[in-house]
């Protein structure tokens, strides 16, 4: 994954954040932007074009529950 890509999750996820209704989901974001920034990082310092293939982690603790927070508190129609 690209470098920037991440940044760009970390920050989504730190604006989010403001919009959180309680604590818990706060800091998952919080602790989702630390990983990505962290991930990020990590492709920095890796040789080569970093864009090809899968560069995710193991530790995947919460990456489905994105889609989940970001959408809590919509209504349907």
């Amino acid at each position: 994954m690209e470098a920037e890509f991440l940044r760009r999750f970390a920050r989504q996820m730190r604006e989010l954040m403001l919009r959180a209704r309680t604590e818990a989901a706060r800091e998952q974001l919080r602790i989702w932007a630390e990983e990505f920034d962290e991930r990020a990082g990590a492709v920095d310092t890796q040789p080569g074009d970093n864009r090809a293939g899968d560069n995710r982690a193991g530790d995947h603790r919460g990456d489905r529950g994105i889609a989940v927070i970001a959408t809590a508190g919509k209504r349907e129609s």
